[in-house]
């Protein structure tokens, strides 16, 4: 009996330890649980070459996972990042310089228009033509007429009166009385010339009467010139950036089209005109004002940005989704009087106007569509603070989830979770501190990452939802 139950003891040994090497070795002779291509897991290892006080959780996605999402990924940048207060502008016309009234120089009635509303016009194009029926012009241009005449006899008699004078057949004074008549005539013909210029001729239109002899009866008034003082504000804005996408720095930045555009046109043919009366108002829209609204109290920042040359940021909204960024702007003048209302002030910057459309018309002609529009709203960010040597990224590639924040690193078809210091949120934008958290180069998710997290927290079981970046909006 003894015997047999030493045995029994020594095979219940046995089964034991072969059943303690069996749980032990268990991850090599169990079968594996498949994983289909759209399935998502959780990697609770805390292995990767980074390394992180707080572990790594690991997310693999497919690649029709990633389609799914919509997940765009990129690049790590170690940068600078100017920190910004917000202040509401608007988009105003430059006093004096944006309007261009268009005025009868003489009297007479329209004859025919060459421009309609809305109408894009160059500087030298045709607007009107008048039938001209002033008096003035008529006698004017007689007057002109006659002299000239005059001038011509008073010549051919001087060239007789010389010769007769070398041979002693005349008196000299009989030459000299020709040459002063002569010198009467010239100062006459100035003079009227000088007169038609004022009445509205120009001195082309003078030279053909002289010329063909011919009384001008009809008169064709053009776009005038712009003004050298609103080519002098011309900006070129070095980028242009959309919340949809970055657009790279303008190597040729587009320079600025000096057209009008015909806002009102206050005649019709067969109407009677006097010299002043309007026939049309023109619009130049090509460089326009943001106009900025400030406190008071902001009077020290907004004087430093224009001081520094600063560059700021006006965002423009566009539609639902996109929002129209113009960067790199510079504060032209502030305004020296402070609303007692509100206690605000005005400070202006000059903005260089996109042509958004040129539809042809029917007979040629362009009908011009402007992208920013007086009266249009914006927000600028005025910079407060450069911060250097910061990671900067959008909202939607960080999330918080409780005390710590959060971006995920593409590491093949896996994303790692990497906590990291926030050190500033601006709408938009997050400012990440560079502490070694990232390398430059890593390739990181720029967005969803809330929802990377929450599929993280579901699959370990945690459940709940991480706190998103994106739905506030904080200015520095």
């Amino acid at each position: 009996m003894i015997r047999y139950g030493v045995r029994v003891m020594l095979v219940l040994a046995l089964l034991v330890s072969l059943g303690t090497m069996g749980w032990l070795t268990r991850d090599y002779w169990l079968p594996k649980s498949a994983t289909s291509e759209d399935e998502v897991a959780v990697d609770d290892e805390h292995d990767h070459e980074h390394g992180s006080e707080g572990g790594t959780e690991s997310i693999v996605l497919s690649e029709q996972a990633r389609k799914n999402l919509g997940l765009k990924t990129g690049p790590v940048v170690v940068g600078e990042f100017w920190s910004s207060m917000s202040v509401p502008a608007t988009v105003v016309e430059q006093p004096g310089h944006s309007h261009r009234k268009v005025a009868s120089p003489l009297t007479g009635m329209v004859k025919q228009l060459f421009v309609h509303p809305s109408q894009l016009v160059r500087p030298g194009e045709p607007i009107a033509e008048l039938e001209l029926s002033g008096d003035a012009l008529a006698t004017t241009q007689s007057d002109l007429l006659q002299v000239i005449r005059e001038l011509e006899v008073n010549q051919s008699e001087l060239n007789r009166v010389e010769n007769l004078v070398k041979e002693g057949s005349l008196p000299e004074k009989n030459q000299l009385q020709l040459e002063y008549d002569r010198r009467r005539l010239q100062t006459q013909r100035e003079s009227k010339v000088q007169q038609l210029i004022v009445l509205g001729l120009s001195a082309e239109q003078v030279k053909n009467i002289e010329e063909s002899r011919q009384l001008i009866r009809s008169f064709v008034i053009r776009t005038p010139e712009v003004a050298s003082e609103i080519k002098a504000h011309q900006v070129f804005p070095n980028r242009i950036q959309q919340a949809s996408g970055t657009l790279a720095e303008e190597k040729d930045p587009p320079k600025p089209d000096w057209s009008y555009t015909v806002e009102s046109l206050d005649v019709f043919p067969g109407k009677r005109v006097q010299i002043g009366d309007e026939l049309c108002s023109l619009a130049f829209h090509a460089i326009l004002f943001l106009e900025g609204q400030a406190f008071e109290k902001e009077t020290g920042i907004i004087s430093r940005a224009m001081e520094q040359a600063w560059p700021l940021t006006a965002r423009f909204e566009t539609d639902q989704e996109n929002v129209l960024r113009k960067q790199d702007l510079k504060i032209l003048f502030v305004d020296n009087v402070i609303d007692q209302a509100n206690r605000t002030f005005r400070f202006f910057i000059a903005l260089q106007n996109e042509v958004l459309l040129d539809n042809p018309g029917p007979t040629g002609e362009l009908y011009r569509t402007w992208r920013f529009k007086p009266g249009q709203k914006a927000e600028l960010d005025v910079p407060t603070q450069k911060l250097v040597d910061v990671i900067v990224l959008p909202s939607d590639a960080v999330v918080k989830d409780g005390l710590d924040s959060f971006v995920f690193i593409a590491n093949g078809k896996r994303f790692d979770r990497r906590s990291v210091e926030v050190k500033s949120i601006v709408k938009g934008t997050v400012v990440v501190v560079n502490d070694g958290s990232l390398f430059p180069g890593d390739t990181i998710a720029l967005n969803n990452a809330y929802q990377l997290n929450l599929a993280i927290k579901k699959a370990s079981g945690q459940g709940g939802g991480g706190h998103d970046h994106s739905g506030h909006n904080h200015a520095h």
